[in-house]
Parts: structure tokens; C-alpha cells; sequence
């Protein structure tokens, strides 16, 4: 299979990756669908941030079938290989491949350029690598090279587009996570035609900066390196506290402007500053020793509410059990096997989305097949295979819910560690309350 042509076997796994994506996201917001343009040349340039999840994100969310550009240590075995392939994705080498292997990259220039003037797609990570971070870590020369190379062999008619893709993620690897794909305006390489005619290492540098001036507004961006973990804790406060009820985009936007704010108080006040993040590192540490999270101290306490939320606990607890044992061998066990064997969170949402792929159609069949045997009613059988996806959307819903209801009881039980931890976060909203 060449990767210019359509594939329909692509298109019809992603459908079934689609509905998995649906699955484990509570809520999927795609922006700027209409910045995609149409019959011409596109590269999708996303920031890089969680994996394999990040081309799930973009791929799901457009209408094409865009070639990926991954790392070639991925490619090292040879059913991987072949899947991989697939799924439109070619190697791409660097140093710490071998420098005998960096030849080998001419011919992915050479596919990336066919790929182009057939009038199709291809994405690459401008970044060359994952941050597992809300840090847009410094832009490669990959785009520019190819998106020049392509057109300097078309005349410049090409008219190749670069479309910057924002991703945003609310956590990383949680299940039931929110996430929103925002396409930014698409960059014309007509405007660098004079430039890169005059001087073609100067229209790279260019493009490449201007990449990465328009991918950053699209996503949340904390320059901080020393105290990236005390942004963070800021951000998911602000967000508790201010922003539940907003929608995803309008969420998103005030998160930039309150770290925006944040930043420009630490430049003038660092002694503040420095005080602030000892208090969200403390903050953070009495959390994790708690197995807290912030959600749970976010909002007034109610006993009523927690009478409320016990009785409604009760009532879904069937409609949990039946959704989470139907989905334990597909769903929850793998998860549970990839989070106590892989050291390394970055790729922990990576592994089990594979997992999941191939396990939850398996175990739903299997189970199918079981029920049809004892029931021995096809229509039964078959209702129940159906409905098994809205079971087990639900199970994950109501996981989060009965997370969130622990916590709460646990809060309201208090005890001096509780008490500490609520003062010290109001001491934080209150600081953080003058800087806004």
C-alpha cells in the first residue's frame, strides 16, 4: 500500500478507533475545523505531548488520512512494523539511531514529497519528541525542510499548507479525561517563496519560528522550568475553583490569561513568588500522601450534598458493577497491568489505548457468544452486545463520581491533616486572588 492512495481498511479502523476514543474521553471539542484546507496539500504540524495519543487526537478530528513521521525505534520490530505501516507511519532516523541509518531518511524526504504533490496529507511533530509536560519544548527543522524541498520541486504551485494543531489534555493518562483539538490558520508557503529563493536557510529558519508563534496560542504553554510543577498546581486550583462550569474553549482561554498573569508576578515580585511555590509544593505533597486531589477541596462543604450524593451512590452502584464487570478483561485489567508493569507514565495512555483496541472487540464477542449460549435468544444476545459500549461509558462516569464521593467523605471526616490542607489552600487562593 502506498501511502499517497486512500486506504479503506485506515478508514475502517479508525471508525473502531473513533468509538474508543469516545469511550475514554469524557469530552472531545475540536476548534478551527474550518482552517482545514481543502484540496490541496496539507502538513499537520501538533504540539507533542502525550505519545501515540497526540496522532489519535489530530487523525480522529480531520477528515484526512494524513502519513505520520515517528521515531524509527519504533519500528524495530517487525510486526510492529507492519501495523504501523498500516496505519500510514514511516520511520524517520536520528543520531541516536546510528549515524548509518540517517541515509536512510532521503527516502522518507522522498515519500513526504510524493505524499505532497499527489495533493495529500502528512503530520509531523515540529518538536521531535514528547514532553509529557504543558511546555512546548524548541521546534526542529523537519518541516521547513521538507515543506521546501516539496515545493522547490513543484515550481512553488504545490500550494502546500501547514496547519498548527493545539492539543489540550486535562490530565494525561486519567480515564475519562477531557481533551479539546484546536487547527489553527493554515501557513502558505507562497508567502516564502522570494525569501527562500534569496536565501533558503533563512526562509527555514523563518517558517519554522512562525510555526512556532502560532502553535503556541493554540495550546497552554508554561515557560517556567524551575517551577513548572507549582504553575501546574496553580493552573488545576484556578480551574477548580473558577472555571467548572465553563466550556471547554472559554476554560482553556482563562487558563492562559491566569498563567500569563502569574508569570508577569513572579518577574516583579520573586521573593513573593518564591514564597507562593513553597506553599503549592507543600500543598502538593499533603495531597499526594492523602491520595487527594484538588477537585475534592474545591467548593463549600454540604452535608446535605453528601446525604444526597450517598443515596444516589447506592442507587447507581448496580449500573456501576454491571458496566465494570463486563468491561474487566477488555478494559480494567489491562489498565490495571500496564500502570503496575511500565515504569514510565508518558506511555502509560499510549499502551493500554493499543490494548484496548484489540481487547475490548475481543472480550465483547466472547461474551456475546457466551450469553447467546445461555440465553439461547440471538435478539437478547445481540441487545446485549449493543449496549455494552453505553454500559460501559457509564461505568467510567460513575468510576469518577464514586472517586470524587470517597474523597469528600474523607474530607468531611476532617482530622487535623484535613484541616491543615484546607488552610493551606486557602492561604493559596487567597495569594492567588491578588494576582488576578
Amino acid at each position: 500500500m502506498k501511502h499517497e492512495n486512500y486506504s479503506f481498511g485506515y478508514d475502517l479502523l479508525r471508525v473502531h478507533a473513533g468509538l474508543l476514543h469516545k469511550l475514554i474521553h469524557r469530552r472531545v471539542t475540536v476548534v478551527g475545523f474550518k482552517n482545514i484546507p481543502k484540496n490541496t496539500p496539507v502538513i499537520f504540524a501538533p504540539n507533542h505531548q502525550n505519545a501515540l495519543m497526540d496522532a489519535m487526537a489530530v487523525l480522529l478530528s480531520s477528515p484526512h488520512q494524513p502519513t505520520w513521521l515517528a521515531r524509527a525505534d519504533l519500528f524495530k520490530n517487525k510486526f510492529i512494523s507492519r501495523i504501523l505501516y498500516f496505519i500510514k507511519m514511516s520511520p524517520v532516523y536520528r543520531i541516536r539511531d546510528g549515524k548509518d541509518n540517517l541515509g536512510k531518511n532521503d527516502e522518507v524526504f522522498e515519500l513526504s514529497i510524493r505524499i505532497l504533490k499527489n495533493n495529500k496529507s502528512l503530520a509531523v511533530f515540529p518538536e521531535a519528541r514528547h514532553t509529557f509536560k504543558r511546555q512546548s519544548a524548541a521546534h526542529k527543522k523537519a518541516v521547513p525542510r521538507i515543506a521546501f524541498m516539496a515545493e522547490e520541486r513543484g515550481n512553488f504551485e504545490l500550494g502546500i499548507n501547514i496547519v498548527p494543531v493545539g492539543l489540550y489534555y486535562d490530565h494525561y493518562n486519567k480515564w475519562n479525561r477531557e481533551l479539546m483539538v484546536t487547527f489553527g490558520e493554515p501557513i502558505k508557503m507562497s508567502d516564502y517563496k522570494a525569501m527562500y529563493q534569496e536565501n533558503p536557510g533563512a526562509a527555514a529558519i523563518a517558517l519554522r519560528n512562525d510555526i512556532y508563534a502560532k502553535l503556541i496560542p493554540l495550546t497552554i504553554h508554561i515557560k517556567s522550568k524551575t517551577h513548572y510543577e507549582d504553575y501546574e498546581t496553580l493552573r488545576e486550583i484556578y480551574r477548580d475553583e473558577s472555571l467548572k462550569k465553563l466550556p471547554t474553549e472559554t476554560k482553556i482561554e482563562h487558563e492562559k490569561q491566569f498563567i500569563a498573569k502569574v508569570e508577569n508576578w513572579e518577574a516583579e515580585n520573586p521573593e513573593k513568588a518564591a514564597g507562593l511555590f513553597l506553599k503549592t509544593s507543600e500543598y502538593r505533597k499533603l495531597l499526594k500522601k492523602q491520595h487527594l486531589d484538588d477537585r475534592s477541596f474545591s467548593g463549600k462543604p454540604s452535608l446535605i450534598k453528601n446525604i444526597a450524593n450517598g443515596l444516589l451512590a447506592g442507587f447507581a452502584l448496580p449500573l456501576f458493577l454491571y458496566g465494570w464487570l463486563n468491561f474487566f478483561l477488555g478494559f480494567y485489567l489491562p489498565s490495571m497491568l500496564v500502570r503496575k508493569k511500565i515504569k514510565d507514565k508518558v506511555f502509560w495512555a499510549t499502551v493500554e489505548y493499543v490494548l484496548w483496541m484489540i481487547l475490548i472487540p475481543l472480550f465483547s464477542l466472547i461474551q456475546w457468544g457466551i450469553v447467546w449460549g445461555l440465553t439461547g435468544n440471538f435478539l437478547v444476545s445481540l441487545i446485549y452486545f449493543f449496549t455494552l459500549p453505553i454500559f460501559g461509558k457509564i461505568a467510567l462516569n460513575l468510576n469518577d463520581f464514586y472517586v470524587r464521593f470517597i474523597q469528600q467523605i474523607k474530607i468531611a471526616n476532617g482530622g487535623q491533616k484535613i484541616t491543615d490542607i484546607k488552610n493551606l489552600r486557602k492561604g493559596i487562593v487567597n495569594l492567588m486572588g491578588n494576582i488576578v
